[in-house]
């Protein structure tokens, strides 16, 4: 069995469509109330693409791993001990692993600034300008948590188990 951590891949175009794993409020958002510029914003690209981008600059998931990497531990072998056990009283071995504690873990550390000064170039150039594509108005002075420009990055994280 092996853990993966990856990202959905949806275009950002698709941002404010029905499979979109942004909010419900987000969503309401219709393109012709948005902006040109929130309109044109990641036009041609998927979360996949942008993912791929930061994991090579940055090294987000990485780091966040290995921040990690004592709590996913004790979790797959919390979820391990409690499959044998019940294997051996029922029959069943399958591993019931829940990924969401994980899930949330990562886009807490994302909103909560984790990673600033951990990477270098964390906080970006752009998150401490306060650019948000989110808003009509992209940029303002206030700074927000970098990776979280419109908010589909983080809400396409996901983590499972691969046999």
């Amino acid at each position: 069995m092996k853990l993966q951590l990856g990202f959905e891949d949806i275009p950002y175009a698709a941002r404010y469509s029905k499979q979109s794993p942004l909010t419900a409020t987000v969503k309401k958002r219709k393109p012709k109330t948005l902006s040109p510029i929130q309109q044109a914003y990641g036009q041609g690209k998927t979360v996949g693409e942008v993912a791929k981008d930061i994991e090579k600059k940055y090294g987000v998931v990485e780091t966040f791993y290995n921040l990690e990497e004592n709590y996913i531990v004790d979790n797959l072998e919390r979820s391990f001990k409690d499959s044998i056990e019940i294997g051996i009283m029922k029959g069943s071995w399958d591993v019931a692993w829940d990924p969401t504690p994980l899930q949330g873990k990562f886009r807490r550390s994302l909103t909560g600034r984790r990673f600033d000064g951990l990477i270098r170039g964390v906080p970006t150039r752009a998150a401490t300008r306060g650019i948000s594509h989110l808003r009509r108005k992209p940029t303002t002075s206030v700074p927000r948590p970098s990776f979280v420009n419109t908010g589909l990055y983080m809400r396409s994280f996901k983590a499972w188990m691969e046999k």
